[in-house]
């Protein structure tokens, strides 16, 4: 199942279709358009999605594995189901079509379709059974939220919010009187596969609340109802005159600008590298159809494998033109056409449909040029392998490729004499002593993730958790043990580049993370101070814990950074007071000591600290713990 962002509203749409390169596509669309989006690939789980939630729409495809959709769709009107249905599939014919009405549904869109097309059926089909669909500008004071074009503006300048931020604000925004607990927020933002925890609402109404304050809004927007959840404040407007006028905006501008929103997509990275992943696929996908034509050939086509080029041509119909091959698509269907059924083909039949086999090839072939031009254009990710496991390395390379990255192998000795833009390090260790390769990588390359492969067959348990831990003191991010397929490794490879991604994105768009410093020692701060700000962290330092909640509360850090011993409050006693508070209790909190006594090590931590870091202080080991916890925090949103 897919997550996508949700739409004015909270329109939630059920998609039931198993070609995934063009499940791709729509999931990328119709989150241009701020639906939410939930994926069944087959015609079962598709019955059991629609009767165990409630949808505004269903797009249904017709060819579905395990129950078809014509069968899916007469089973759910059987059953009272009266939601919209839209059909989407390669069956045009009008005797198709008038089938799939009878059926039950209200729409019938033919593929390869127009995208900008069905997004006006979508919107059309979602008129009739909700008309508050045409969505008025909300507003809140000086705020504005413009649902057309998912847009959020202060004093008409505009705030660039992130998906579920924006999601968030129109929720308090459409419901002004209502409180939401953090459950209820979950239940209306996130999908069903999805399992965010409560601390993902605390950290996102942390960073709406600051986004807003960041572009120059003073007033308090969300209101914390303590023990029970959250509210909008009544607005400025309203407690000057009780009065409040939504005026709705022109329907056909607003049609108008909606899609101008759905066709900005097309030039997106997003869709790129999509059409990418599409055209790589085509070669195996044409050869199936090519194996069948030659076992045509030579009468040993097998049942299974007729089907088996049928149901491809089928997909193929239906996404090529999609992705910019028309004629592909009319090639394709024309393939399928023929091999429907199980009757023999005659020979003219057998030689027809080996030539559109070929003029396919050819026709994809004719836009390969423009294909490699898109592809170029995005950056791969540069994986860094160190170690002396040849083998791995050669293994790990040929998957890089398959990934659409590009590993490099080096030596540590020329570690300094990279220049890349590094996206990730592999460690490979064939022995403990050679952890002290991770340090020296952290020193560099702080924030730079490192992942670490053992080969550790013959040491028992006791000595593999030794080298665990000691690999998380020193920074490491992930430890795998093999052996391991370089599949695995790049599923865990993957997530480490999507996470650095994550932070390196909300660097991009201005926002920085806020760290407060408590430290008696004003040469501490100074010098902590000069040490974070470079890594593009907003750093405010206290020296007088008399003040800690003032500056606390108006810094609103995301980090707070704690001396044990100071005089009149220690940093255990404020970690504290800030777990014992609501608002705060999910505050991430690194304790500085100098202590080395275990006992009180174990007191931080049983104060509700999440890590310490001892005195004398070393530079990257500071930087790459403050990194790890602040990034479960922005990775909620």
């Amino acid at each position: 199942m897919y997550a996508v962002v949700s739409r004015a509203l909270f329109m939630k749409i059920l998609l039931v279709e198993d070609d995934y390169a063009l499940v791709e596509v729509l999931l990328l669309s119709l989150a241009a358009n701020h639906y939410t989006v939930d994926l069944a690939a087959n015609g079962e789980v598709g019955l059991e999605f629609a009767s165990l939630w409630k949808y505004d729409l269903v797009i249904l495809d017709v060819n579905l594995p395990k129950l078809d959709g014509l069968s899916l769709c007469r089973k759910l009107r059987s059953q009272g189901f009266i939601t919209p249905i839209l059909m989407l599939t390669g069956q045009s014919s009008n005797q198709e079509i008038s089938t799939g009405l009878d059926a039950g549904a209200d729409d019938y869109v033919a593929k390869p379709c127009n995208l900008e097309q069905l997004l006006a059926r979508i919107r059309a089909l979602l008129r009739r059974g909700n008309i508050a669909t045409i969505s008025p500008i909300l507003t809140w004071g000086n705020l504005s939220l413009d649902p057309a074009i998912a847009q959020v503006t202060y004093q008409s300048q505009i705030i660039p919010v992130r998906p579920k931020e924006y999601t968030l604000l129109e929720l308090f925004l459409r419901c002004p009187q209502q409180i939401f607990s953090r459950d209820a927020v979950i239940d209306r933002l996130w999908i069903a596969d999805d399992c965010p925890t409560k601390h993902a609402v605390t950290n996102l109404i942390k960073d709406l609340r600051q986004r807003l304050n960041a572009a120059g809004m003073t007033e308090e927007l969300i209101e914390t109802v303590y023990g029970i959840g959250y509210r909008l404040k009544v607005s400025p407007q309203i407690l000057n005159d009780q009065s409040q006028t939504l005026e709705p905006k022109n329907t056909a501008k607003e049609e108008k600008r909606t899609d101008q929103t759905s066709s900005d997509y097309h030039n997106s990275a997003g869709f790129a590298k999509i059409r990418s992943r599409f055209n790589e696929s085509l070669a195996g996908r044409i050869k199936i159809l090519q194996m069948a034509g030659r076992s045509l050939q030579t009468g040993t086509l097998t049942d299974d494998q007729r089907k088996s080029a049928k149901d491809e041509a089928h997909r193929l119909a239906g996404t090529l033109g999609t992705f910019g091959y028309p004629q592909g698509s009319v090639l394709a269907k024309a393939i399928e056409c023929l091999l429907i059924g199980s009757n023999a083909l005659t020979t003219s039949e057998i030689v027809n449909i080996n030539q559109l086999i070929l003029d396919l090839g050819q026709a994809i072939a004719s836009s390969d040029q423009c294909d490699k031009e898109v592809v170029s254009e995005l950056p791969k990710p540069v994986v860094l392998f160190m170690g002396d496991d040849l083998k791995l390395a050669d293994a790990l390379y040929l998957e890089a490729i398959a990934q659409g990255m590009r590993l490099e192998v080096v030596k540590l000795a020329n570690i300094d004499q990279c220049k890349e833009q590094i996206s990730i390090i592999l460690l490979a260790l064939k022995q403990s002593e050679d952890l002290a390769q991770l340090s020296t990588l952290k020193q560099y390359f702080p924030i730079i993730p490192v992942l670490v492969i053992a080969d550790r067959l013959h040491q028992n348990p006791q000595e593999i958790l030794h080298e665990r831990v000691e690999v998380a003191r020193r920074g490491g991010d992930r430890y795998l043990l093999q052996p391991i397929n370089p599949k695995e490794i790049f599923a865990v490879v993957n997530q480490l580049i999507t996470e650095q991604r994550s932070r390196t994105d909300q660097v991009s768009d201005g926002k920085k993370s806020k760290i407060m410093i408590v430290d008696d020692d004003p040469l501490i701060l100074e010098f902590m101070a000069n040490l974070l700000q470079p890594w593009g962290l907003e750093v405010t330092c206290l020296e007088n814990p008399l003040e800690f909640w003032q500056v606390l509360t108006a810094t609103q850090p995301d980090l707070l950074i704690l001396d044990w011993e100071m005089p009149t409050f220690k940093g255990i006693e404020l970690c504290q007071v800030i777990r014992s508070d609501p608002e705060w209790m999910e505050l991430p909190i690194l304790m500085i000591t100098a202590h080395q006594d275990a006992d009180i090590i174990s007191q931080a931590f049983a104060a509700g600290c999440d890590d310490f870091v001892r005195k004398p202080i070393i530079e990257p080991e500071l930087i790459v713990r403050i990194f790890k916890h602040l990034q479960p925090t922005r990775l909620q949103t």
